[in-house]
């Protein structure tokens, strides 16, 4: 009777381990068997070939399997979630999985190689990650919003195909490799990255006067810090795309030597006047839209300018010295294009016919409509025969 007694207590306290969660596990430790208790809550699948655990008692969450991770979508979990640990097997973490989980750390795989958009966007906690160095790609705000990343280190090569963090950049970014569109990466919309550290005898940049140039110090990719006044240094010949995006600054100063001014490189500062300088031969899309440019002086040698460039400015009149490919919205509907010679038709400015009266010189502008591309609202006039 006691022994049945006995059976019937130990299948009674056994299914309560088990409801609650509580199982007692024997592990070796140096060789020895120790009983430790490890309480596993709750488990599940987050991919074809991954798997989840969850410990309750640290809050650890442990991926395993092989291929790639998605559809972790438990709110519970991801609430209880103190500890993200991938185990080697992982190759990609595909885009939103981890959107919004509460971890304050994460370990990754070496066999990790992709981390896709908005992977972990949201992680409000989040305070370090190392990416490691065979992850090649990371998608857009991968790492947006995470609103208290102290220090993030990317250990090898990458690509991105946007800003990786969101606006919400941490305050250290350390670089052993190259890392592709930099501009983007650290693209600060409000607040700048306050620092960069180049390790492991990275020799891909160069920091200098608070600028990030590339090892030869032809471009300029960006910059640590709060900016206010921009002065292109001597050896520049390329502003690369999204290096002064929003960062608010008030003034620039282009170099004679710079060629190329790439998309976005001053997207929504604060300029109100601008020259551009003897050499320069192009101006990428937005490259200085949403400013406040009341004066532009335009060179001789522009020979293309991009898609919405001097967007949402303040100008009211701009003077071309030569005929440049003009992409559509580079200017705002209502300012006057004025040309100091013969209008070419460049695509999306109209051909410009115009009549001389040997009196008066240049007095009229007519313009042939089939060839408008765009640029509807344009005023095109010239100054001189």
């Amino acid at each position: 009777m006691r022994k049945k007694f006995k059976k019937s207590m130990a299948m009674i306290m056994l299914a309560t381990m088990i409801f609650t969660g509580e199982v007692q596990q024997v592990v070796k430790v140096n060789g020895a068997e120790q009983e430790t208790k490890n309480q596993i809550v709750m488990s599940g699948n987050c991919g074809e070939n991954a798997t989840w655990t969850l410990n309750g008692e640290t809050g650890e969450v442990v991926v395993s399997g092989t291929g790639e991770v998605s559809d972790f979508k438990n709110k519970d979990v991801m609430e209880k979630t103190k500890i993200l640990t991938i185990n080697e097997g992982i190759t990609s973490i595909k885009a939103g999985t981890f959107y919004g989980c509460n971890m304050e750390t994460v370990s990754l795989p070496e066999s990790l190689k992709e981390i896709q958009g908005m992977a972990f966007y949201d992680c409000e906690k989040l305070k370090e990650v190392v990416i490691p160095k065979n992850v090649n790609f990371l998608g857009e705000d991968a790492f947006g919003d995470c609103i208290q990343l102290k220090k993030c280190v990317i250990l090898g090569d990458i690509k991105t195909e946007g800003g990786v963090f969101g606006g919400c950049l941490p305050d250290t970014l350390e670089l052993t490799c190259k890392c592709e569109n930099l501009g983007r990466v650290i693209e600060p919309e409000e607040n700048s990255i306050k620092e960069l550290k180049l390790i492991n005898g990275n020799k891909n940049y160069k920091i200098k006067n608070g600028f990030i140039l590339s090892s030869n110090e032809k471009t300029l990719l960006g910059h640590v810090g709060k900016v206010k006044n921009v002065n292109v240094p001597k050896t520049v010949t390329k502003i690369g795309d999204y290096a002064f995006f929003m960062t608010y600054a008030q003034k620039v100063t282009l170099n004679s030597k710079l060629k190329e001014i790439g998309e976005y490189a001053f997207y929504f500062n604060r300029f109100k006047k601008l020259e551009i300088t003897k050499n320069v031969t192009k101006i990428g899309d937005n490259a200085f839209a949403r400013n406040e440019i009341k004066t532009l002086t335009l060179n001789k040698k522009i020979k293309s300018i991009g898609e919405n460039a001097f967007n949402e400015s303040e100008l009211k009149k701009v003077k071309f010295y030569n005929n440049p490919t003009i992409k559509p919205g580079a200017f705002d509907k209502n300012v006057i294009i004025e040309y100091a010679g013969k209008a070419e038709n460049r695509g999306s400015f109209a051909f410009a016919n115009y009549i001389i009266n040997e009196k008066t010189g240049f007095k009229f502008v007519c313009l042939d409509v089939n060839k408008i591309k765009g640029a509807t609202g344009y005023q095109v006039k010239l100054t001189q025969p």
